[in-house]
């Protein structure tokens, strides 16, 4: 769901979650990893390091993909 923008199925699965507070942790174990990956392979993203300007539009990317999956 977290790599195909399944936006709506994510929220109808927090809407779920939510009715019992310890099992929003289920959702944060699985978008934390996929989080850092993705931060990951654009920090050592070889073509990135050599152009600031492609190195942060894709941060700003990653931050708008997360802020859209959050809100």
């Amino acid at each position: 769901m977290l790599k195909n923008n399944k936006f709506e199925e994510l929220k109808d699965m927090y809407l779920l979650f939510s009715k019992v507070d310890t099992t929003l942790k289920f959702m944060l174990e699985e978008m934390s990893p996929y989080i850092e990956e993705r931060g990951k392979s654009i920090v050592e993203n070889e073509e990135f390091k050599k152009d600031p300007v492609k190195f942060t539009l894709a941060l700003l990317e990653l931050k708008k993909e997360i802020d859209t999956m959050v809100n």
